[in-house]
C-alpha cells in the first residue's frame, strides 16, 4: 500500500489418512457363523465413502453399516484350516482384514485294538469339539470281517467275525467328520484249532 507490501503466510499441516481395524483380524472355529469387525478412518476426506469386498467364496454376506463390517463364514469341510480376507477400500487406500478358520477337531479314544480269534462286538469312542447336528459322521471298514460299523452319540460300534484265516489279520475303520479323517486299526489274532488227548497214548502188555 503506497509502495509498502506485507505478506501473510498460511501454513497447512498434513496428516495421512489411514484405515484402522478393531480387532485387527478374525479367528474362528470350523462351524458356520456370523461375525463383525469395526474400522475407523483417520483424517477422513469430505464426501468420500469406504467400500468393502471379498473374493473368498466361503465368506459371504459382507456389509458395512457405519464402520461395522458384518460377514458370515460357511462350515469348513476341507479337513484343514483356511484363510481369507475382506478388503476395505477408501479412495486410493485399501487394507485387508484377515480371517482364519480352523478345521474340525476329531479325536479317537484309542487308535487301535487287538481282538482274539473269536467273533465279538466291540466299540470305541470319538470326541468332536462343537459338533454340528447337520453334519454326519462317516464310519467305514476296509475289510470284510469287520462289519456292522456305526456311530451314535460319540460311540463307534463294530463286529469282528471269527478268524479262520490261519494267521492274524489287520483291518481299519476310518472315521470322517467335516473333511477330517482318523483311522482306527483292528488286529485280530489267530488260534489254531487242535485236538488234545489225555493221556497222549496208550501202552498195553
Amino acid at each position: 500500500y503506497g509502495g509498502v507490501s506485507k505478506e501473510f503466510t498460511v501454513t497447512q499441516t498434513y496428516s495421512a489418512t489411514s484405515i484402522i481395524f478393531t480387532p485387527t483380524s478374525g479367528s474362528h472355529d470350523y462351524a458356520s457363523g456370523t461375525y463383525n469387525f469395526k474400522y475407523t478412518i483417520s483424517n477422513p476426506r469430505e464426501g468420500q465413502k469406504a467400500a468393502v469386498s471379498t473374493s473368498d467364496s466361503w465368506i459371504t454376506g459382507v456389509t458395512d453399516t457405519n464402520g461395522t463390517v458384518s460377514y458370515k463364514v460357511s462350515t469348513n469341510t476341507t479337513g484343514s484350516s483356511r484363510s481369507g480376507k475382506i478388503t476395505v477400500k477408501y479412495g486410493d487406500l485399501s487394507k485387508t482384514f484377515t480371517i482364519t478358520q480352523s478345521a474340525a477337531s476329531l479325536t479317537l479314544s484309542s487308535s487301535s485294538a487287538t481282538c482274539t480269534y473269536a467273533s465279538a462286538s466291540k466299540s470305541f469312542s470319538i470326541t468332536i469339539s462343537n459338533r454340528q447336528s447337520d453334519l454326519a459322521v462317516s464310519v467305514q471298514s476296509d475289510v470284510f470281517w469287520i462289519t456292522g460299523v456305526s456311530e451314535s452319540n460319540g460311540t463307534v460300534s463294530y463286529k469282528v467275525a471269527e478268524n479262520n484265516s490261519g494267521s492274524s489279520r489287520t483291518g481299519k475303520i476310518t472315521v470322517t467328520y467335516a473333511g477330517v479323517s482318523k483311522e482306527f486299526v483292528v488286529t485280530q489274532t489267530y488260534s489254531a484249532t487242535s485236538i488234545a488227548f489225555t493221556p497222549t497214548y496208550a501202552s498195553h502188555a
